[in-house]
């Protein structure tokens, strides 16, 4: 059975979606790609059950298939042991501690060395540079703006998680506080004294009340902001910007190109073009660089 077939999968905050990639073929195999749903407050058995039975699922797809993994998964998390750290972050409180790496090999009757994990914003930035939009590019960064503000770089075909998104300052706190879902949340509140469900909400709304629009405009200011740091930083070729936040692009993107322009005239912008299947193609390609 070929080798370069990977079992990849993304865990999100209530998903777990996995596939089959074939790293040499650069390809998702679409037949074996599968989505489920996952109850994040539910006790670790319950977790692991619909991980492992997702998993299995695929791998039964090619029954010769000599069963490799790669997954992504947010933080906290120790990538290289295997172990969670996931605690107050309104998910998976139930698997603080357990090392999800043998958990998981256990399950499904491995070693653990078949399982290689990596965090999810470097998965989504690897999986765009090598079927999306940042192939053929030598310096990347990417963003997944959501729940969180992922980040993640890309050099000479290594990626690497950035981990900036509460580790930078901006405004009176940090990179997440400002650019993420519950700013929007926030500032919506804080403007109208209504409760918003999320950004989606938001683009619909503005349909009817234009003067919403001015939240878009200073959401761009923060991301501009954030970049403007990032991009003297890490001097990229292209911006990647993914995550839920990413569908209401049209909102955003021009504003914030606008603030950047002075700063980042040679530097391509882009959405990501692969969606919710950039990270687990991104969490298959870990096997490529650790042959």
């Amino acid at each position: 059975m070929n080798s370069s077939l990977i079992i990849g999968a993304d865990i999100g905050g209530s998903h777990i979606e996995a596939a089959i990639v074939d790293l040499d073929g650069k390809q998702l195999l679409e037949k074996t790609h599968i989505l489920n749903s996952v109850n994040p407050h539910s006790p670790a058995e319950a977790v692991l059950s619909v991980w492992t039975q997702t998993i299995q699922t695929v791998a039964e797809t090619y029954p010769q298939l000599k069963i490799k993994i790669g997954i992504a998964m947010p933080g906290p998390f120790d990538y290289k042991s295997g172990v969670c750290y996931m605690k107050n972050v309104n998910k998976y409180d139930s698997l603080y501690g357990l090392n999800l790496k043998n958990e998981l090999a256990t399950r499904l009757s491995l070693s653990p060395d078949h399982l290689l994990m990596r965090n999810d914003a470097e998965a989504f930035l690897e999986g765009e540079m090598m079927l999306g939009v940042g192939h053929g590019f030598q310096k990347a960064i990417g963003l997944t703006l959501g729940t969180g503000l992922g980040t993640a770089v890309s050099c000479d075909g290594v990626t690497t998680d950035a981990a900036l998104g509460i580790n930078v300052s901006l405004n009176a706190g940090v990179a997440e506080d400002y650019i993420s879902t519950r700013w929007f949340v926030k500032s919506y509140f804080e403007k109208t004294g209504k409760t918003l469900t999320g950004v989606r909400e938001l683009t619909l709304l503005i349909a009817k009340n234009p003067d919403l629009q001015i939240i878009f405009d200073e959401f761009a200011m923060n991301l501009a902001t954030f970049l403007k740091f990032f991009i003297e930083k890490e001097q990229p070729e292209i911006v990647i910007i993914g995550g839920s936040i990413a569908h209401a692009a049209d909102f955003f993107f021009p504003q914030m190109k606008t603030h950047l322009k002075k700063y980042a005239s040679k530097i391509v912008f882009h959405k990501a073009i692969l969606g919710a299947v950039a990270p687990l193609i991104g969490a298959a390609y870990c096997w490529k660089n650790n042959e």
